[in-house]
């Protein structure tokens, strides 16, 4: 072998992109506790919700009006944007920013060169790829059964369709992102959960509470 041919050197094969959120990605799917109740609370709520008000439909129809229609589906997108979804995208979140130190692999990241922004950051889409699919199918089999089943009620516009999944999916990252940042400061899963959803009930209370004040002001 001559010394022209040695110091050829072999080319590294290029790194796949977004290795560091498909991981994040890959450990949140294979948690059990994480995407068992995220589909619970975004899937299962809907089915759940309209098999119920079908059902009492069909059992008296005089009394109970048809599943579908716009009422409905307000009610649906009322628990998908502001109890259970919001319930799920904390779910998400605080196993996201607590999961590499609650399994003591945090401080091996690190060692290996990693920036901590770095690893923080790649939480975000890595949990968003996990989060948003659920409420996305949850919405989008809410819009469907509010159409289907609507039988003589009136049913939501395209506007109020596009306008309302914008919304849910924003609000849903929102709630992630924030429970993302709180579980990587505060190391607790459950902690996490329990101070947004205390927060987001206050927070709920208080408008509602607003809300009556400037109808009663209007009213008087």
């Amino acid at each position: 072998m001559t010394t022209s041919e040695s110091a050829v050197q072999v080319p590294k094969p290029p790194r796949p992109l977004f290795r560091l959120e498909r991981a994040e990605l890959l450990k949140l799917r294979k948690s059990l506790g994480v995407w068992v109740p995220t589909a619970i609370l975004t899937l299962g709520l809907i089915i759940i919700m309209y098999t119920a008000v079908e059902i009492f439909h069909l059992s008296n129809s005089t009394k109970y009006g048809p599943a579908g229609g716009t009422l409905n589906f307000e009610r649906a997108l009322f628990l998908m944007g502001q109890i259970a979804g919001m319930i799920a995208a904390a779910l998400v979140g605080a196993a996201a920013g607590t999961q590499d130190l609650s399994s003591n692999v945090f401080r091996d990241l690190v060692s290996t060169g990693r920036s901590r922004t770095r690893l923080f950051l790649a939480r975000i889409p890595g949990g968003l790829a996990m989060l948003l699919p659920f409420v996305a199918a949850a919405y989008a089999l809410a819009a469907v059964l509010s159409v289907v089943l609507a039988g003589g009620l009136a049913t939501p516009s395209v506007t109020l369709f596009v306008k309302a999944g914008l919304y849910v999916l924003f609000s849903a990252s929102i709630v992630y992102v924030i429970a993302l940042g709180l579980g990587s400061l505060v190391g607790s899963r459950a902690a996490t959960i329990s101070i947004l959803i205390a927060t987001c009930c206050r927070c709920r209370r208080s408008c509602a509470t607003s809300a009556c004040s400037a109808g009663l002001a209007t009213g008087s």
